[in-house]
């Protein structure tokens, strides 16, 4: 709904251009047409135990863009101890996951990047720019499913807390999301790197609020990260809810979650997942846990590319109705790997894979038209 106080709303636009990409609203108050609003949530810490917040922008009125951002993760109580930081991110510090939904995760989400993807609100860029949009933030460095709390030591030697409350501000969001947009015609589900294993694991839940939405996209963007311990990390570490951890008994968590969706679901919901094929971030979480450094190299692009090769041919087996995207799009600074997400900035609309982009293709997949792009990629190196 939109506010009626033309007066207010003239206000928190003018809020949005000059001091701000968004404007706070208590949660009874209706939306700015247009602009991302910033509501507080009743329930849920982040990992430093400051409240969380969702953003929701007014659109058209019939379709619902829900997208679950990204920022690392904390998977042992050694991790914990890096999250990002100012510093950090412009220097040589160990940045492994955004700590808050405050200046780190509002600079990383609204102000560094220099185009939107997804999110953009130019019209002639995108049929997205008036879909009803919520932004489901992330700082809990638990791929969004944690319900639980740990002591760890930071690196000055101090004991601190940290709070993996995901799936409690996932619910406190959704539950905002669907008072606002109770009945989309369309709906598009989105993440991006920590959150497309968000989605993985959490789209059921949103599918289930809209039962009578009949049509039901859900895109997955850069989810691969094999471990042995995937099990341990979410229900023992994370203390994700049981119903979470029941579809984790392999090294592809991702896959382990895409595979309980699809069975699940079927041809009832549209299941798109889309990765460049030497990932440049997973491979240095990879070559993090190896020695330690943050300097990706070819030796771990591989390990990314093997693990994308053994995802898409046990996905393909177990789950055909997925459908694929595959790029190798290079980092921009000529480092090794291949760019980590494509729907939020440039590569979303502009670049193109066998003559295709990432938006052709989801919109493609929203229309019904559903194809595989790039899966000749795999396995090359």
């Amino acid at each position: 709904m939109i506010t009626t106080d033309s007066h207010y709303a003239e206000i928190t636009r003018r809020e949005v251009l000059i001091k701000k990409p968004f404007v706070s609203l208590p949660s009874n108050k209706e939306l700015v047409e247009g602009v991302f609003c910033e509501i507080l949530l009743p329930n849920g810490k982040t990992t430093d135990g400051k409240g969380a917040v969702t953003y929701l922008r007014q659109g058209n009125g019939k379709d619902l863009l829900i997208l679950f951002n990204g920022g690392g993760m904390a998977w042992d109580k050694k991790s914990c101890a890096y999250p990002t930081t100012f510093s950090s991110l412009f220097g040589q510090g160990i940045r492994l996951y955004i700590p808050n939904m405050n200046e780190i995760a509002v600079f990383t989400t609204f102000l560094a990047p220099t185009d939107m993807g997804i999110l953009d609100i130019d019209k002639r860029k995108s049929p997205f720019f008036d879909w009803n949009t919520a932004l489901f933030q992330y700082a809990s460095a638990d791929f969004h499913v944690g319900n639980g709390n740990t002591d760890y030591i930071d690196i000055s030697g101090k004991k601190r807390k940290i709070y993996f409350d995901g799936y409690e501000i996932f619910k406190a969001a959704l539950q905002e999301t669907v008072k606002r947009f109770p009945s989309p015609e369309r709906l598009l589900i989105v993440g991006g790197s920590a959150g497309a294993f968000g989605v993985a694991a959490l789209a059921g839940e949103i599918i289930d609020k809209y039962s009578s939405c009949k049509n039901i996209t859900v895109l997955c963007d850069s989810a691969v990260d094999f471990r042995d311990n995937w099990k341990y990390i979410t229900k023992d570490f994370w203390c994700a809810p049981k119903h979470i951890c029941e579809s984790v008994h392999t090294k592809d968590i991702a896959g382990d979650w895409l595979c309980a969706l699809s069975k699940k679901y079927g041809e009832r919901v549209k299941i798109l997942y889309a990765c460049s094929v030497r990932d440049a971030a997973f491979a240095m979480f990879r070559r993090y846990e190896r020695d330690g450094s943050l300097e990706v190299t070819e030796k771990e692009c591989d390990i990314v590319n093997e693990w994308l090769h053994k995802q898409y041919v046990r996905l393909a087996q177990e789950c055909p109705n997925i459908h694929y995207f595959y790029n190798n799009y290079a980092m921009p600074d000529g480092s090794a790997g291949t760019v980590h997400c494509t729907v939020i900035g440039p590569h979303f609309y502009q670049y193109k894979t066998d003559g295709v982009s990432v938006f052709d293709w989801a919109w493609d997949a929203v229309g019904g038209k559903l194809h595989n792009i790039g899966v000749d990629l795999l396995g090359k190196h």
